[in-house]
């Protein structure tokens, strides 16, 4: 029989209480018991205390302990006395003068400790009492201390009381299973929400949330499922999304190529070298598209290897700027270093990919002649700006996202896939860097780089000390 987790935490529940519950009667039993026990043998111990005087009156008149020096003469002495032993009691207790074992519960020492009537070997709980007589200790009175509950009016009261302790244990499993129910019950109901939500989401529906209310783990758990369940919705609708890009993307050129094929083959079209020269730009830029959709994918999965090194970010970009105004002639470049090395932990070819891509970006939606400002800023913030056209506002937050266009002067016609700046933010966020657009004062669009910057490399004397 397998038992659902409302039913186990509702057992545990009722077992853990009835284990605390049996373990505080039984506790409490035994320290009441006791308690009554210690009561008992001091109202033993001040009623048999009383016959200390009667001996020390006893030993005054005959000057010694012959009234009481054998067991015949101290049976008589405590008949003699027995107002006193059975104050309070009644025939049947064991201290009755009548009842032979009272002349061994009841023991009588001499000055010497030697006893002279009771029992000859005194267990460990007997209690010793002086007795004086001239200002002198003269003998002892010993009384052997109870160590169970004998008397019949002792039992019957300790019975009621251990009853009215199993009614209490009885009430409080009666409280418990009544306070245990809705307990297990609140406690399952998020546990079944969730196992239901994630029912549907292993079937695809990824738009199931659970409702949150509380501040305890469960409640944090709820609040994890539905993030999850918002991350896999998102996930899913970029996946769709993404694969309905690419299959636009790469209709358009395969939709040329074959109409201009079909053209040829039906004779509408000579195979002439302008019409070749046309297919080949088809076949380039399909190839530039599948080239850019390969990288991005290596950069996704972490593919893209990086072997990162110590870089003075003023060096390089100055070295790159200079190798790429040689060869753009419709490009005019304006490099503004920093005042200072600014030095980099960063992957010489990836950013030579990165800030290719950037220049390809400004080659392809600037007009021409178009200008270009790259600026280097404390804290290795790199800074490209083009001369324009410019971006609209609303579409500065989707410049990074795979495929994205803007519509007006920067779109396909250009001969861009809209994965570049896709893969430079991958290519940045791989050197814990981050990169972002605004709006450029020079008319363009402005992009600001940021590589953490590190401390410069120990030379050669420094290492060596």
């Amino acid at each position: 029989m397998v038992l659902g987790l409302r039913k186990k935490i509702f057992l545990l529940v009722l077992v853990a209480n009835l284990i605390m519950a049996g373990l505080f009667a039984s506790l409490m039993a035994n320290r009441f018991k006791g308690q009554l026990l210690t009561y008992v043998n001091d109202i033993d111990n001040r009623r048999t205390s009383q016959l200390v005087d009667k001996l020390a009156e006893g030993y005054l008149v005959n000057n010694s302990w012959s009234f009481v020096n054998n067991d015949q003469r101290w049976m008589a002495f405590l008949r003699q006395h027995q107002e006193v032993l059975m104050r309070g009691r009644t025939k049947n207790d064991g201290m009755s003068a009548n009842n032979p074992g009272a002349a061994r519960s009841i023991l009588l020492a001499n000055e010497n400790k030697r006893i002279m009537v009771g029992n000859p070997r005194p267990p460990m709980n007997t209690l010793w009492i002086d007795i004086e007589a001239n200002s002198r200790i003269v003998g002892y009175l010993g009384v052997i201390q109870n160590l169970d509950i004998t008397q019949e009016a002792d039992q019957l009261f300790f019975s009621r009381v251990k009853k009215e302790m199993l009614w209490i244990v009885v009430a409080a499993l009666l409280v418990s299973t009544l306070l245990a129910l809705p307990f297990a019950y609140g406690l399952v109901r998020p546990i079944r929400r969730l196992r239901e939500a994630t029912r549907f989401m292993a079937q695809g529906q990824y738009d199931r949330r659970v409702s949150i209310s509380g501040a305890d783990e469960l409640t944090q758990l709820s609040a994890d499922f539905n993030w999850l369940a918002q991350s896999l919705e998102s996930n899913q609708q970029a996946r769709q999304q993404w694969v309905a890009d690419i299959s636009h993307e790469l209709r358009t050129p395969l939709a040329v190529l074959r109409a201009e094929l079909d053209a040829i083959l039906d004779g509408v079209r000579q195979p002439s070298a302008d019409n070749m020269q046309s297919l080949s730009e088809e076949v380039h830029r399909l190839m530039a598209l599948v080239n850019d959709l390969h990288q991005l994918s290596l950069s996704d999965a972490g593919a893209l290897t990086y072997q990162c090194k110590p870089l003075d970010l003023n060096l390089w970009l100055d070295s790159f700027v200079k190798a790429v105004a040689q060869q753009r002639q419709d490009l005019t470049l304006h490099f503004h270093p920093a005042s200072q090395p600014i030095w980099v932990s960063a992957d010489p070819q990836r950013l030579d990919q990165l800030f290719g891509n950037l220049l390809q970006n400004t080659e392809k939606y600037s007009l021409k002649p178009a200008d270009l400002w790259v600026s280097i800023a404390p804290g290795a913030y790199v800074v490209w700006e083009d001369s324009g056209p410019g971006v609209p506002d609303d579409a500065l937050p989707y410049l990074f996202d795979r495929l994205y266009r803007v519509d007006n002067s920067r779109n396909r016609d250009t001969g861009g896939s809209g994965l570049g700046l896709a893969i430079c933010a991958n290519i940045v966020k791989a050197h814990q860097g981050d990169i972002v657009a605004s709006q450029s004062k020079k008319g363009g669009l402005k992009l600001r780089v940021h590589l953490p910057a590190t401390p410069p490399p120990m030379t050669d004397t420094e290492a060596t000390e």
